[in-house]
This record gives C-alpha cells, structure tokens and sequence, in this order.
C-alpha cells in the first residue's frame, strides 16, 4: 500500500507498516501458516486513513485552506509510477510465458487505469473464481479503495471545516470527528448486517461502503487525536504497546477469511485495536518501539507499497510455471524476485520522485550522466519501454474475456439449458413406487442405475461444470445447477418444479459445496417430492471446512431411509485427474467420473 510521507517520519509507523506487509505475502504464499494476514490490508487502511487525514488537517491548520489540486497530485505522484512498470512488467511477461493467468487482462487493465479494480470483480464476479484463477491484478482492489477513499474524503474534510467556519490556527471541530467515527461504525455494521454464512462474501469485502471503515477509523484518530497529547504515560506505553502487537498477532494467526468471525466484527475488530497501536505509537518509546525503528522492519516498511505492488503478480505468474506438486517452491522463486523489484521500485523511482517530482527526477538522471551516456541511456530506455507497452498491449488485446473455469461453467449452462428445453417438452414420468424394503436375512439392493429421462438433477457451480457429460452419459436428464446455489434452496425449487409439473421420478441432489445446512432441510427436500419419488444425494468435495460435516450430515440421512440413496462424490473424486486449481470443480475426465458415478452408483 502506499507509503505516506509527513514532514518528520514516525519511524515505528514504518515498522508497522512493514508488520502489514509481511502479513498479506505470507497468507498469499502460505495461508494456512497465517490464516488471518490478509488482516495486513486492513492495518494498511488504518494506516492511510491516519497519515492521509493527519496531511489534510495540518494543512487546514496552518493555512485555512486546503490546496484539493495539490493533494491529488502527490497522491496521484506517490502511486502511478511505481504501478505502471508492474503492469507493464507483469502483461509482458504473460504473454511471453503464457498461463491461466493471461485471461481476462482487459477488464484487469480497465480496472487499474480507473482505480476502481474492486468493483469491477464484484460487477463481473470474478472474485468467485479468484480461489483457481485468480486474475494477475486482483490485488489492486485495495488501492482502488484508498484512492476512491482519497478522492472523496478531502471534499468532505473541506466541506466539514467551512460548515465549522474553520479558520487558520483552528482545528477541525471535535463533533466532526465523532461523525467521521459514526460513518465507520456504519460502514463496519453493513458488512456485519449484510453478510450470510455460506453466500459468497465478494461484495461486502471489495466494497468501498462495507470494508472502508479502517481508512474511517484511521482518519478518526487524526482529527480527534490532534486534540491530545500522549495516550497514556510513558510507563503505560511500554506496556500497553506490546499488548497491541501481541493482539494484532493474534488476529494474524487464528481469524480465518471465511467465517463469519472475520465479517461480524472480526475485521473492525482488528481495525479498532490497529488504530489503539498507531495512537500509542504517535508518542512512543520503550522496547516495542525500537524493535519498530529497526533496520530491518524500516528497510521493508520504506518499501512496503512496492513489495505489495509485486507479489501478487509474481505469485500468479510462478504458480503457472511451475510443474503440478511443486508449490512449496513458489515461496523461494516469489520473495527473492518481490524484494529485487521492490528494491529498484524504491531506488530508481518511488523515492526520485517523491523527492522532486516526475519531471526533475527525470532531468537529475540526465544532470548526473556525461554527455556521451545520455544518447544510449536514452535510446537503450526509450526502445526497452516502447518495446514492453508493444508487448503489454499485445497480451490485452489477445487475452481471452473469461477464464478458463468460465468458460468451462458456460458450457455446462448451454448443455444444461438444452437439456432442460428438452425436458419441459416432455412430460415428467408418472412417479414408481418407492422400493420395498428387504425381507429380514436378505441383502440390502444395490445402487441402482438411473434412466436420465426420469431424473431431475438439483445441483451448484460442480454439477454445472460436469452438466455437459451428464447429458451425454445419461440421455433426456434435466440439469437444473446454478452457481452459488445452497442446500436451502433446495426444498422451494424443488416444490416449484413439482407445482410446473416437470420434477421427475427421481431426483437427484448435488449441493452442499457452498456451505452448511440445518440437516432439517433434507426432512424438507424429501416431502417436498412427496413419498413416491427417489432422492439421490450426492457428497460434496474440496478443500472447504465444512465439506466433512456436509458430508456426514447426507450420510446420516441417508442411511435408515428406502427411497434416499448416497453417491459418494467425495470418494470418487480421487479418480479425477483435471480439477481446477481450486480443487473442486472437475474438468471434462473429471465431469465423466462424475456422470458415471450419478448414473450408476459407482
């Protein structure tokens, strides 16, 4: 995240500020190590919210006035040039090292050239894919946030201090920063509100209005904190500072990205004692403070919003070059190449220009060369940067507009949606009597084999991506899967297919994927298709927590119950050898496993 100059560096802020991006490489790169460091986002807000908003008010402080042009332009100074080359960079080198990751680079560069890459994933949904296509720029929703963030709150900052009748040498009014203080609480309230276990929670974590309450409350503290001295005394800091880390660390090592601990209050949360940690920190000293102040932690901080800018887009790009079962490498190939380019990010423009601007840095290189290195420095770096913005535009123009699991899920619609155009042109078969049960001493039946013209197939994004060998492995089957789609769901579609007169004699159900359920919603779905019907389950698979206890709930269900009958997804999965990298949907082998094992059993 960018890095913010002030007229005298708070040296433990950088130190913090590397803390937060240690945190989000190691979850990118290890996430079970560090379940919560995509926390490290939210200190960055925190951080920008506190050191932008401290700029402003001193500003309005000492001058009565705040200069809107000036502000953007340093914003605008700080972060397009240390992002173009990582764009330019990262284009190049998908297209000449081609991967999954060339896909879908035009909505990918729009988003980046208009700083609104969050909303764009939550307008194309491509965050639903991200787990096993993740796009190269995907990382670039934060800074979208923090500069719609930049562009916004400076109008209402002025807006609040003329509504005040703020003069030079005044503050902003105190009531004013409880308002700042409201709307964060508001905002960490609708992303509490709005959050559903199980739904996928891409809107309420890209959004500028659900997850803006860090860059809130950091601003918060700068217009309240410059009414006041010290947090508390300074035996009190040395102790109270250590307690904050420890609790930020903690928040790293046990808030997972996906439960409702993180989207009910676990991120403000988190936000709430990062903004504890930077008020200590404006008066700090003590053990804590130096371990913040040490080379180290200030090398990386200084460098922070480079290392942020390069690793997401090494992580892609080096989890497609490397070979199936070598993941544990990518760690060793990502840092090395993230801090090399952070380095010359630093180096060669971040700290150039901040220091004196676009044009003189540029000017400064030329002053300090001989004459007779200009010609070929400029005609070496003019050739090399034309030859990449070629190369650059040529990846987005040949990237294709979906990723390859899109593709492969819209194929599953159109075979789906075929089959169902068949299905509603027939008439749904009279329901047979349910089996009987085994006369005592006799085995229990086998599994039977289905006849896809008496099934009516309820199911998620997995059953859609194997719709199109369901078709083909059995005959007249009607799909009816959908992306997202839950185990609640299940009874009212099903009882609405029934009122339409086209659920079939047996019906399968392939859900569970998306998340837990009331084992009550089965009683449900069965009367729902009324007695005389079949119900097939299927068991659902993948790397999610609470696929086990899906699993053991349709079990269970199916167990003492005649016309309910169990295909083992989870278990025939291993048969399957071209899952999506996310490891849950199946490609075409695997979609063939997965018909045959709906159609026989086994």
């Amino acid at each position: 995240m960018p890095e913010n100059v002030v007229r005298e560096r708070n040296k433990p802020l950088d130190g913090l500020r590397a803390i937060a991006v240690i945190a989000v490489v190691s979850y990118h790169l290890a996430p079970g190590a560090l379940p919560g460091g995509f926390l490290g986002v939210d200190l960055f807000f925190v951080l920008s919210g506190f050191l932008i908003t401290s700029l402003a008010a001193e500003e309005l402080h000492r001058s009565g006035r705040l200069d809107l042009g000036a502000f953007w332009q340093r914003r605008l100074r700080r972060i397009v040039p240390a992002l173009i080359p990582v764009v330019l960079v990262s284009f190049t080198l998908v297209l000449l090292f081609p991967t999954e990751a060339d896909r879908t680079l035009k909505t990918q560069a729009a988003g980046a050239a208009t700083f609104s890459t969050n909303w764009v994933q939550v307008v194309s949904g491509g965050s639903y894919f991200a787990e096993s296509e993740p796009p190269l720029l995907l990382h670039l929703w934060s800074l979208a946030v923090e500069e719609q963030f930049y562009l916004l709150w400076p109008l209402l900052l002025l807006a609040l201090w003329k509504l005040g009748r703020g003069r030079a040498g005044s503050a902003v009014p105190l009531p004013f920063a409880f308002l700042v203080l409201a709307a964060a609480l508001l905002s960490g309230g609708l992303m509490a509100l709005q959050f559903s276990p199980g739904a996928d929670p891409s809107r309420l974590y890209f959004g500028t209005d659900t997850h803006g309450f860090g860059l809130l409350l950091g601003a918060w503290l700068a217009l309240a904190g410059a009414r006041t001295g010290p947090l508390v005394s300074e035996a009190a800091n040395r102790v109270a500072l250590p307690v904050g880390l420890t609790a930020l660390g903690m928040f790293f090592g046990v808030l997972p990205d996906d439960g409702a601990a993180a989207y009910q209050g676990g991120m403000f949360a988190f936000s709430a004692v990062a903004v504890l940690v930077v008020a200590l920190l404006r008066h700090s000293s003590g053990a804590a403070a130096e371990l913040l102040s040490s080379r180290t932690l200030q090398w990386l901080g200084r460098r922070s919003y480079g290392i942020y800018l390069w690793h997401w887009p090494w992580t892609v790009l080096v989890a497609g070059w490397l070979p199936p079962g070598a993941d544990h490498w990518a760690a060793a190939a990502v840092v090395p190449l993230t801090l090399g380019c952070a380095a010359v990010s630093w180096r060669y423009v971040e700290r150039p220009v901040l220091a004196r601007g676009l044009r003189r840095s540029g000017t400064g290189y030329l002053g300090s060369w001989r004459a007779r290195q200009i010609r070929p420095a400029l005609v070496g770096g003019t050739a090399a940067l034309a030859s990449m913005t070629v190369l650059a535009g040529a990846a987005v123009a040949l990237s294709p507009e979906k990723t390859q699991l899109e593709e492969q899920l819209a194929a599953g619609r159109n075979a789906a949606r075929e089959a169902a155009a068949a299905a509603a042109r027939t008439p749904a078969p009279e329901p047979a009597p349910a089996p009987s049960t085994p006369a005592e001493g006799q085995d229990e039946p086998a599994q039977s084999a289905l006849d896809g013209k008496a099934v009516t197939a309820i199911g998620d994004s997995v059953m859609l991506a194997a719709a199109p060998q369901l078709v083909e492995s059995l005959p007249g089957i009607d799909v009816q899967a959908e992306v997202g789609r839950q185990m609640t769901d299940a009874p009212g579609f099903a009882a609405e297919l029934e009122r339409q007169g086209r659920l079939r004699q047996v019906v399968v159900i392939g859900l569970g994927t998306n998340g837990e359920f009331d084992p009550a919603v089965l009683d449900e779905l069965l009367e729902a298709i009324g007695p005389d019907r079949r119900l097939v389950l299927i068991t659902a698979h993948g790397e999610r927590p609470w696929i086990p206890s899906v699993n053991d709930a349709l079990r269970a269900f199916a167990e003492n119950r005649d016309n309910v009958e169990l295909r083992d997804w989870d278990a025939a999965s291993r048969q399957a050898t071209d899952f999506a990298p996310d490891g849950i949907h199946p490609g075409p082998q695997g979609g063939a496993v997965y018909a045959d094992l709906m159609r026989s059993g086994e």
